[in-house]
């Protein structure tokens, strides 16, 4: 529950302790190119995408469905970096 909680809040603190304590990103990626391009633009799809290849079962809607909420907050927090900050 607190891996959740902090995958929710700090998705790329989430996702090197993902790297460093288990298996799960090691056995969705196969090298370390497309984990560390995660951590850089898509931290929350990049978890999302682990875990349902952790799964071992077939894609279903469900499936996809978890995909696309990881990239609207991936999409979100973007758009915010990408906001110019007004001055007051």
């Amino acid at each position: 529950m607190a891996l959740l909680l902090a995958a929710m809040v700090f998705p790329r603190v989430a996702l090197v302790m993902l790297y460093l304590s288990s298996q799960l990103i090691q056995r969705a990626y196969h090298d370390l190119l497309i984990p560390v391009l995660g951590l850089i633009f898509l931290p929350t799809t990049t978890i999302a995408w682990a875990w349902i290849v952790s799964l071992n079962e077939p894609l279903a809607s469900s499936h996809w469905a978890v995909m696309a909420i990881a990239l609207l907050i991936d999409g979100g927090a973007w758009s915010e970096a990408m906001r110019p900050r007004s001055r007051r």
